[in-house]
C-alpha cells in the first residue's frame, strides 16, 4: 500500500495469526527484489575485497585486484534495470547482437536485468572515473549472480550487455551537442552509440534521438561528450546504448548463476 503522499513507496512486512492458540512464529531470512530501476551507493572495497551490491535475489559485485589502483574515497553506483526481453531485443537491433536473448532473472517478472555503474567521490556528488587497471595479469573481477530457472537456447552462450548509461541532458549549439549523463557516460572519442528516448519540453521526442559518434570524451570527465548535430535546442533523459560483451558461460543447470567477467 501506499505509505506516503505520493504514490511512490510502499510498506512490506508479515503478519501471522493462530487464533487463540500459543505459536512462536520465526522468520529466518528474506528478501525483496524490485521491479524498477533501483540504485545502490557505498565506498569501494579495497583492493582484493569484494564491493557488493544486492538488489534482492540478485547481486552485483565488484572485486579490484590486490595489486590494482587505489580504491580509497571513491564510491561506486549501480543501478539495477529490469527490461523486457522484447525491449532487449528492440536495443541490440542493426547490431553484431541482434538475435540474442537475454537471460530473464528469476523473481523479475519475466525480466532482464542492465546494470549501469559510475563513481563519484566518496562524500559528494562529483562524478569521477571508476578505477581502472590496464594490467592484463591485474584484471577487475565482475559477477553478476542470479536465481535462473530458464534454460537458455544452447548449452554455451555469450550475453550480450548493451551500455545503458543514462543521459540528464543533452544541448546543442547546431553545430555540436553536449551530452551529460546521470553517472559515468562511458564512451570514448569515435565510438558509435545510439540515444534514445530523450524528450524536449512538453514531453515530445526529441531530435537529438539515434546513432550517433562521439566527437570528443574526456577520460576525467566521464559524465559527459560531444558529437556533431545540426539541432539547436535542449532535451532531457533517455538513454545510451552500444555493443559491451559481458558474460560468458560454457554449461548451464538450472540454479543459481554467477556470470563472472574481468
Amino acid at each position: 500500500m501506499n505509505s506516503g503522499s505520493a504514490n511512490d513507496s510502499a510498506y512490506v512486512g508479515f503478519t501471522s495469526a493462530t487464533g487463540d492458540a500459543f505459536e512462536q512464529h520465526e522468520l529466518m531470512a528474506w528478501t525483496f527484489t524490485p521491479h524498477t530501476p533501483t540504485t545502490l551507493q557505498q565506498p569501494l572495497s579495497p583492493p582484493g575485497q569484494p564491493t557488493t551490491f544486492p538488489f534482492g535475489s540478485h547481486v552485483y559485485t565488484v572485486t579490484y585486484p590486490a595489486s590494482g589502483p587505489p580504491t580509497a574515497n571513491i564510491d561506486m553506483i549501480v543501478t539495477a534495470t529490469t527490461i523486457t526481453p522484447s525491449f532487449f531485443s528492440s536495443l541490440i537491433s542493426g547490431t553484431p547482437f541482434a538475435g540474442s536473448q537475454c537471460q530473464v532473472y528469476d523473481e523479475t517478472g519475466g525480466n532482464c536485468i542492465v546494470y549501469s555503474v559510475s563513481c563519484v567521490t566518496h562524500g559528494t556528488t562529483t562524478v569521477v572515473p571508476c578505477p581502472a587497471t590496464s594490467d592484463p595479469d591485474n584484471l577487475i573481477n565482475i559477477k553478476s549472480a542470479y536465481n535462473n530457472s530458464i534454460q537458455p537456447t544452447t548449452p554455451g552462450f555469450l550475453q550480450g550487455d548493451p551500455l545503458f548509461s543514462q543521459v540528464a541532458t543533452i544541448s546543442g549549439d547546431g553545430q555540436t551537442a553536449t551530452v551529460t549523463c546521470t553517472g559515468e557516460c562511458s564512451v570514448v572519442q569515435g565510438q558509435t552509440v545510439t540515444v534514445a528516448g530523450s524528450v524536449i519540453n512538453g514531453g515530445g521526442s526529441s531530435p537529438f534521438n539515434g546513432t550517433v559518434t562521439v566527437l570528443t570524451a574526456d577520460p576525467n570527465v566521464p559524465n559527459t561528450f560531444t558529437f556533431s548535430s545540426a539541432v539547436s535546442g535542449n532535451a532531457t533523459g533517455g538513454y545510451l546504448t552500444s555493443n559491451n560483451v559481458q558474460n560468458v558461460f560454457s554449461a548451464y543447470v538450472p540454479q543459481r548463476i554467477d556470470g563472472t567477467t574481468t
